[in-house]
């Protein structure tokens, strides 16, 4: 929790400047000055720096040199806004096709939150954290640069956020990586890479090359893995699979509740796999070679067109007829009740008799999903 003697402070650069106190009503101007006063330790663990948007940032935000943190808590936060600092709106990182990266750092355990940031237009990678730990984006964009969207090494969270357009993957992680509520497509590689972690509630679709996949889980480790409430699109294209699990040192990974369809295969749990996996109430259809590959367990699955609201609008809610609502598993089904849970990563509510409502990654915190 936050103490009595934390500050707020404010960067505006469209009215800032960094001569200014970067108190309320005195904004500094550039990510720079801020960066600057958090190596001065004027900013410290626990305090708040409110971005506001409208202008972009044309600069790079190298934290390497903030100071460390291992305290759960004590996170420097950084929140995008509009007009107001709880309206959500988001900040901009404009790399304009000539900056390498929006932003960088290269040390571990900083525990950094950013919230309502795009970073885009970047010649390079637009996130580049290649060895950072803990750090939490939440309602984030990362979209059309050079490289990656996100690059990120251990144990860090996405909550809501989206990544497109970029020419490397949408996102590249390390272990233990949560993603809740993420959208991520059309980028030219993986939509999602990671050496382990889990992904909750994720919509994966316009892939890009012809051998790339929605789900990649590779690499050396020995952290927990699964895979829930997942839709995955490969669009009939050649040569692609929806996800794959290899490796000789991962614990099994559990796909629950997931919707894989025109792929070549669906699912690859390689045989290299310590074990294999886990699926369960999951949809398939419409994949040309194989829905899964070295799976084991019980293999509930819905089958049919998925009847999602928009597909060609990319609108992946259920339709009404969908064969994917109330076909999930829960606790319900544990228990030998009726299942309320859908497969997908938009839910709807359609218990007996009543109307059905759009919940979606709503149901677990607005934001760029909704």
């Amino acid at each position: 929790m936050r103490g009595v003697s934390v500050t707020d402070y404010y960067v505006d650069a469209g009215s800032g400047d960094d001569a200014n106190t970067g108190l309320i009503g005195d904004p500094w101007a550039t990510l720079g000055k801020m960066t600057s006063e958090v190596v001065a330790a004027t900013i410290v663990n626990g305090d708040i720096v409110y971005v506001k948007g409208g202008t972009a940032y044309t600069e790079t935000m190298n934290t390497g040199s903030w100071p460390f943190t291992t305290t759960p808590g004590e996170s420097i936060q950084i929140i995008g806004y509009t007009t107001t600092i709880s309206d959500g709106g988001m900040f901009t990182i404009d790399g304009e096709s000539t900056r390498t990266n929006g932003l960088i750092t290269l040390v571990n355990d900083r525990r950094i939150i950013f919230r309502n940031m795009r970073v885009t237009g970047h010649t390079g990678t637009g996130c580049s954290y290649g060895q950072a730990d803990a750090l939490v984006f939440h309602n984030c964009r990362f979209d059309n640069n050079g490289s990656h969207g996100a690059l990120n090494d251990d144990y860090c969270h996405y909550f809501n956020c989206q990544s497109d357009g970029n020419s490397g993957d949408g996102f590249n992680t390390g272990f233990g990586t949560t993603f809740t509520g993420v959208l991520s497509f059309g980028n030219t590689s993986e939509q999602i890479t990671m050496t382990s972690g889990r992904v909750l509630f994720a919509e994966l679709y316009g892939l890009g090359g012809t051998t790339n996949r929605a789900i990649s889980m590779t690499g050396t480790g020995s952290n927990e893995n699964s895979i829930m409430h997942v839709i995955a699109d490969g669009e009939n294209s050649a040569s692609k699979t929806g996800f794959y699990i290899g490796n000789t040192t991962r614990f099994a990974c559990p796909v629950w509740n997931c919707s894989l369809y025109d792929f070549v295969e669906g699912i690859d749990f390689n045989s290299s796999c310590k074990q294999e996996g886990i699926v369960r109430y999951c949809h398939f259809h419409s994949n040309s070679t194989a829905d899964i590959t070295n799976a084991t367990g019980d293999l509930f699955s819905a089958s049919g067109a998925p009847l999602f609201t928009d597909e060609a609008n990319s609108d992946y809610s259920l339709g009404a007829s969908s064969p994917l609502i109330d076909a999930g598993f829960d606790a319900g089904a544990l228990d030998g009740g009726t299942s309320y849970m859908d497969i997908g990563g938009k839910q709807k509510e359609a218990a007996a008799g009543g109307a059905i409502v759009n919940q979606g990654v709503q149901a677990i915190e607005s934001g760029i999903m909704a």
